[in-house]
């Protein structure tokens, strides 16, 4: 059923290793934003720490991220 699926899928949709590169710089684009946001507006010197620290390994997991990228792709 699943070997269905995936041909199905495969068929009606080309992805290559630069849309799953472009899709995972996306999502990691966003979640630190999202994080950054939460740090800036957060209400307590607490929360703001925990928001500080995971914008800090959203950026150290992008850029390794892009550095094994860069190396598959370029």
């Amino acid at each position: 059923m699943m070997k269905v699926i995936g041909e199905l899928i495969k068929d009606n949709i080309n992805i290559d290793d630069k849309v799953i590169c472009e899709s995972m710089m996306t999502a990691a684009k966003d979640g630190a934003l999202l994080y950054l946001n939460s740090a800036i507006t957060s209400t307590t010197p607490e929360l703001r720490a925990i928001y500080t620290a995971a914008v800090g390994q959203m950026l150290e997991g992008d850029a390794a991220s892009q550095h094994c990228l860069s190396r598959k792709i370029g």
